[in-house]
């Protein structure tokens, strides 16, 4: 029987016996990729849940500040336009 180290999820290692040595890698091989489809279920699930709704809510605001800097621009060149009618009346 040979030995075989493995790796598991809490960083520990333990010990286990396999028949040979292509079993220990084999059981291995199918930890990683249980490993790997778990990491990649929880970052599709990250993205759909969090990331993706954050973007639309950045993109919304974006948009908002965008018409609120146009809006404040204008009332700003309102305001000077009003002002510079008040200064032309002051001095007829």
């Amino acid at each position: 029987m040979k030995l075989f180290l493995r790796i598991i999820k809490n960083s520990e290692i333990n010990v286990i016996l396999y028949s040979s040595l292509q079993n220990g890698i084999l059981a291995f091989k199918n930890d990683m990729l249980n490993q790997y489809n778990y990491a990649m279920e929880f970052l599709n699930c990250l993205k759909e849940d969090l990331i993706d709704p954050l973007k639309s809510f950045m993109n919304e605001q974006n948009n908002l500040g965008k018409k609120l800097n146009t809006d404040i621009k204008k009332i700003e060149k309102d305001f000077r336009d009003s002002v510079e009618k008040m200064d032309k009346v002051k001095i007829k």
